[in-house]
């Protein structure tokens, strides 16, 4: 089972062109993970609101963007799943 994702740990490092292509194509593209060091009703109330910040992408040129949050399911996954086999050996 893998315990940790490398693209998380790392500067993600983009070229712009890719970064344009996914925008036209999807209207919006993953800048990289962010983890959240704070309460977790705190984060929700985040994620509930909506924040987003204004901020300008630099390449050969620069660019407008507003960023968001949006909650990341793939840690979720693996909780779910070290849970499962913590109650199957029952460990609490």
């Amino acid at each position: 089972m893998e315990t940790s994702r490398m693209e998380d740990m790392k500067e993600m490092i983009r070229r712009e062109a890719q970064s344009i292509g996914a925008l036209k194509a999807e209207g919006k593209f993953r800048l990289g993970a962010v983890f959240f060091e704070g309460d977790v009703l705190e984060l929700a109330g985040m994620l509930k609101r909506n924040v987003s910040w204004n901020g300008i992408l630099r390449g050969e040129k620069e660019y407008p963007v507003t960023v968001c949050l949006e909650p990341g399911s793939r840690y979720l996954n693996k909780m779910e799943q070290l849970y499962h086999l913590f109650m199957k050996n029952g460990i609490p």
